[in-house]
């Protein structure tokens, strides 16, 4: 994360360079807390000549830096304590919002017939969202076959769904209807899935039902006593998942009424 902060700074250093912003440097404040690197040749990575004898503080995972230097000999760099900290944060919590992908089962192929028994082909893991496409026949046979259906993990979908212990991995499959075909509970942690998401009673009563339908625990969505809070996990990563994705790919005269 740090060496990706400095690159930015570099980006940032290359724009001002080009601007003309370059003033007389002020000199490093006493008392400033963090680690002070010194003398180190900057290379800003825009073709013009390297900063020699610069020096960067650096303070946790944060740059807290005064850059010093002579440039095209006796130029200096203007101090960009403020301005530095404020666009390396800037970098630090845009790295930090990006999502990694939950880790999911990487070969869930041997559950695909169970949600698509009849299905004569499917495509591989790609796509926005990801997904698999499901086919009536054979795609490599016939190219130019429609998906009569998807197949898609609930956790890439809705990743940030947590029931009571985390995420619930659902593999669901969908045709083009907007209809589910089959639900497979692959992998959950909750203390109390054991009788609550486990038996397979809960994710039978998922098939057949359309993403119109309103996916209420306690209304068409049997409740279980003491475990609401992963039952209605478990509702919501299906229903919003399966609306993503007909929302995505399917238009509203095919979905079901």
């Amino acid at each position: 994360m740090l060496a990706t902060t400095f690159v930015y700074l570099s980006c940032v250093l290359c724009a001002l360079f080009a601007m003309g912003c370059v003033q007389a440097a002020s000199p490093v404040q006493n008392g400033t807390r963090g680690t002070l690197f010194e003398g180190a040749r900057f290379i800003v990575g825009d073709g013009s000549a390297p900063i020699e004898n610069s020096a960067v503080i650096v303070e946790g995972d944060q740059v807290k830096a005064t850059m010093l230097g002579t440039v095209h000999g006796g130029v200096c760099l203007k101090r960009f304590g403020v301005l530095i900290l404020l666009l390396s944060t800037a970098g630090l919590v845009t790295l930090a919002a990006q999502t990694k992908r939950i880790f999911t089962n990487p070969r869930p192929e041997p559950h695909f017939k169970t949600l698509f028994p009849n299905a004569g082909g499917f495509s591989t893991f790609g796509g926005t969202p990801l997904h698999y496409k499901v086919y009536g026949v054979d795609p490599k046979t016939d190219p130019a076959a429609p998906p009569i259906g998807f197949i898609f993990w609930t956790t890439d979908l809705v990743p940030n769904e947590r029931a009571y212990h985390g995420p619930i991995h659902f593999l669901v499959g969908m045709d083009i209807r907007g209809v589910i075909q089959g639900v497979v509970d692959d992998y959950n942690s909750e203390p109390y899935g054991y009788f609550s998401i486990d038996p397979p009673p809960f994710v039978t009563q998922f098939k057949n039902k359309s993403i119109r339908d309103p996916f209420r625990v306690g209304g068409d969505i049997a409740a279980v006593s003491r475990a609401s809070i992963t039952m209605n996990s478990a509702a919501r990563a299906l229903r919003d998942a399966s609306r993503i994705m007909a929302k995505t790919f399917l238009t509203p005269d095919r979905i079901k009424q």
